[in-house]
């Protein structure tokens, strides 16, 4: 025999049902029936309740916080979206190359992962001194085939001891060894050859180190837009090492298809052992590759408007000049600093370039008062020893006296700061003012005073970009 139960299904029974009885269900019965009932409920509920107590936790940044340039009215609606990578126009044709140390490699390299798989870069090369796999990416041992002379050479003392402790199971964080900066200049070369010959045929090469961070969407659209990548372009922050211009590593690095076509690709083909003795003589890997393509014909790029940054973003020093300049790259930043620039990267639909004044908004302008106490500012544009800035308000009613009839140096400095219709900041440390035209946060530093002209900086930040 048969019967419906409450979810629309038959139950079979092995025994004969009685006649029916007069009598209401045991309250064992009871108790079984309304169990389903009980536990729907309290389904309902804790989902109903939860989606609540999540929607009230959820962050919701304040709107003027914002770049301007951004499509959503309220930023918040498109974080709540479940979203693949934001499709960026040119990078099927960009080559995403990130470098780093076997030392460093664990602490620094799980949040690029994160960020590599969150992103529209199909085309991304790991270089560092170690093979190793993180979560399926490999990460290329590029000093593996160099050549013999350098391998024997005391540099690479280094990188022999990382592969034996490695292939014991010592941790190299732990290990501290010394030598890894030194032996990180050999990288260069062999990272850009290979980069080269395995992936010819991309449009533009864009290197940047763990401890860096690129606005990858913002810098693709900018380079393909303004640039013609059969050129021999070679971009970055410009330094100079023996007369010759070079881009620094940290700030990062991009080449066009035509620079590494002329540079690594020639008629006469390129042989990395050729370049072995200047590579131990030679600084730095930076500086390096800058020296090689300058020997085949391609120079740095005249860069004047700081879009490839050297700094952290409590470290940059904003110029007015370069307010509504864009910015592609950060430098010296800490794993919980690139991912908290990457989740803000992503909660925006970036249709033109991230621009320096957008980072100020977003990260300075609600820290900055008219003063701060053991605090560094880093304005050190022009520096005054306290002597010659005592004698210059000495008579100056203005400044304030100290028992002893002393212009107070706080003070003057500050007013000092104020005379100077361009100084944007002033600070004093135990034996100076400083004064600057640039505008930076900065961070603590005891025994250090740091003052900011707010209403000047105001009327920077109503400055109307065209970007």
């Amino acid at each position: 025999m048969s019967r419906m139960n409450i979810f629309g299904g038959s139950e079979k029974y092995s025994y004969t049902l009685l006649a029916a009885s007069t009598r209401g269900a045991s309250p064992k019965t009871q108790f079984l029936r309304i169990v389903p009932f009980v536990f729907l409920i309290l389904l309902v509920t804790c989902i109903t309740f939860t989606s609540l107590y999540s929607s009230r936790l959820r962050h919701v940044p304040a709107q003027s916080t914002w770049p301007s340039w951004i499509d959503d009215t309220i930023p918040a609606e498109f974080l709540k979206r479940n979203h693949k990578p934001l499709p960026v126009p040119g990078a099927e044709d960009s080559l995403l190359m990130l470098k780093t140390g076997a030392q460093v490699l664990w602490n620094r390299l799980p949040i690029h992962i994160t960020r590599l798989s969150q992103i529209d870069a199909p085309n991304q090369v790991i270089y560092s001194d170690l093979e190793e796999t993180i979560q399926g990416h490999h990460v290329i041992d590029i000093l593996a085939n160099v050549s013999q002379k350098l391998k024997k050479h005391e540099h690479f003392k280094t990188y022999h001891e990382q592969q034996k402790l490695h292939k014991e199971g010592v941790s190299l964080a732990a290990a501290k060894i010394e030598g890894g900066w030194t032996l990180d200049k050999y990288k260069w070369l062999p990272m850009f050859e290979h980069a080269y010959k395995n992936y010819p045929d991309m449009k533009w090469y864009i290197f940047y180190e763990a401890d860096s961070f690129t606005f990858w969407n913002a810098l693709n659209r900018w380079l393909n837009a303004n640039f013609d990548s059969e050129e021999a372009w070679y971009m970055g922050s410009r330094n100079m090492y023996g007369g010759t211009y070079f881009g620094h590593g940290g700030s990062g690095v991009v080449v066009s298809h035509g620079a590494m076509k002329k540079t690594f690709g020639g008629p006469e083909g390129f042989n990395l052992d050729d370049y072995d003795d200047e590579a131990i003589s030679n600084c730095c890997g930076d500086a390096l590759l800058g020296v090689v393509m300058e020997k085949k014909g391609v120079k740095m790029w005249d860069e004047r408007h700081a879009r490839f940054q050297g700094e952290q973003t409590w470290g940059i020093r904003h110029r007015p000049q370069e307010w509504c300049e864009p910015i592609f790259t950060l430098h010296h930043l800490l794993p919980k600093e690139v991912s908290m620039l990457h989740e803000w990267e992503m909660g925006l639909i970036p249709k033109k370039p991230i621009l320096y004044r957008d980072l100020y908004e977003k990260f300075v302008s609600a820290e900055i008062t008219d003063l701060k106490s053991n605090w560094n500012n880093l304005a050190d544009g022009l520096n005054i020893e306290f002597k010659a800035l005592l004698e210059e308000f000495e008579g100056d009613a203005e400044v304030p006296k100290d028992s002893k009839g002393n212009p107070k140096v706080k003070d003057a400095c500050r007013i000092k700061c104020e005379k100077l219709k361009e100084c944007l900041t002033w600070r004093v440390t135990d034996k100076e003012c400083g004064l600057a035209t640039t505008l930076s946060l900065g961070q603590k530093e005891k025994g250090v005073t740091s003052g900011w002209m707010r209403e000047r900086i105001e009327r920077l930040r109503a400055t109307k970009c065209k970007a």
